[in-house]
């Protein structure tokens, strides 16, 4: 299910495109990622593509997040509820805010770290090649819902059973996509 985040193509035909297999636990993976609307942290991550299934261990969701930072449909963001989480990226310039309270994370374009570059390479003599910008504050849902949110565990995603799911928890015969 592709997002506004990951794009029309969705992170598995970018990863296709770059050339690499589709398994479907890595599917299962890119499923739980394009799902969520918070940044989930590895093992949040992990649990969510079990849902959708039950073969995928921490190693395939630790290697299919290195090969989304490679092609940049991934980033990490820091949230306080699971320190460093991950969410899917459009193939777009774009930074991130993330919601203290539920750990939402919404995509935003502007950047005017660009604007800064020169004056950062003449005061530090560095050549600037990647910047990241993240901001942190509360959304709107938890803003109208008052001060009590912020006391709340954040709740993992559930999703509904996927292609993914179906085929892997009935056998699915294995065969890569």
């Amino acid at each position: 299910m592709p997002t506004k985040r990951t794009n029309e193509g969705g992170l598995a035909g970018r990863l296709r495109d770059a050339g690499y297999r589709l398994t479907r636990q890595r599917l299962a993976v890119l499923t739980a990622v394009e799902e969520s609307a918070t940044g989930l942290s590895a093992a949040e991550l992990l649990e969510a593509a079990r849902r959708h299934c039950e073969q995928v261990g921490l190693a395939t969701v630790y290697r299919t997040l290195d090969l989304l930072d490679e092609i940049g449909g991934a980033e990490r963001v820091h949230t306080r509820h699971a320190g460093s989480a991950f969410v899917g990226c459009p193939p777009t310039d774009h930074h991130h805010v993330v919601c203290l309270s539920c750990g939402k994370v919404a995509d935003f374009g502007g950047c005017v770290v660009a604007d800064m570059l020169p004056a950062v390479a003449a005061q530090t003599g560095f050549t600037v090649e990647s910047h990241v910008l993240e901001l942190r504050g509360t959304c709107r849902d938890c803003r109208e819902a008052g001060p009590e949110v912020s006391k709340r565990p954040r709740q993992a995603v559930r999703g509904r059973r996927s292609r993914v799911e179906r085929e892997c928890s009935s056998g699915g015969g294995g065969r890569a996509i």
